[in-house]
């Protein structure tokens, strides 16, 4: 295995790990009462923008950004999937 695979087999694995995580966050969202849900998508909402404004003036690599956008879209669904919204 040269270089290259061994730094391609290292990235998926840390893909998947940050699948899992990104899961294990959302999930513990999920769980919260609504009111904590409120206040912790209050608080992902400043950060994503903070973030968001970082990433846009650096050379990120476009990947990055869209793999941002899907996580703060799955976020995003948490506010569509509680009842009374």
């Amino acid at each position: 295995m040269d270089d290259i695979d061994r730094i391609i087999q290292k990235l998926n694995e840390q893909k998947g790990e940050i699948l899992a995580m990104s899961n294990l966050v959302l999930s513990i969202v999920r769980a919260l009462p609504i009111d904590l849900q409120a206040k912790v998508l209050t608080e992902f909402d400043k950060e994503r923008e903070i973030t968001k404004t970082v990433l846009l003036n650096s050379s990120a690599p476009d990947d990055v950004l869209r793999s941002f956008d899907n996580i703060v879209e799955a976020f995003n669904k948490l506010r569509l999937d509680r009842p009374g919204t």
